[in-house]
């Protein structure tokens, strides 16, 4: 009877003890409005002739990449598609790619970036860039200057 007693007030600890730690805290939504700029242009005067056979396709990228499953949810993708370098326009007419978007910055991260296919001829190169915007910072340029 005397070990029936000391069970059955344990087992009441345990429930007693299991109560108290409740749901998960969760963080409050903190909406941070978050931006990112790209700006494509050329310095370079690329009119001669023997640039004939350059070209180049340029793809921006935006996403929000969720803190806990890394699940990615793309807000921006664009691309320049395969085009000459004689066209590409200099710093004043630049080709600009903007978003904007009011984020959670508790749940997820910004990630962004670029890649360049580069033909010359029939030569292929390419160029990779993606990071992640800090939590403190609002905004990043992105300057991709050929």
């Amino acid at each position: 009877m005397k070990n029936s007693l000391i069970i059955a007030i344990l087992i009441s600890l345990v429930f007693i003890s299991c109560e108290s730690f409740g749901p998960e805290l969760e963080f409050p939504v903190l909406e941070k409005e978050k931006k990112v700029l790209f700006e494509f242009f050329t310095d370079k005067d690329y009119s001669a002739t023997q640039f004939d056979s350059y070209f180049v396709n340029l793809n921006v990228g935006v996403s929000l990449v969720d803190k806990i499953t890394a699940e990615e949810i793309r807000i921006l993708k664009e691309s320049t598609g395969m085009i000459p370098f004689k066209e590409i326009p200099d710093e004043l007419n630049k080709i600009r790619f903007e978003i904007k978007e009011s984020v959670d910055i508790h749940r997820y991260h910004v990630s962004f970036g670029y890649s360049h296919y580069v033909r010359i001829g029939e030569t292929f190169q390419m160029k990779a860039i993606s990071e992640f915007l800090p939590d403190k910072e609002d905004e990043k340029l992105v300057v991709i200057k050929f």
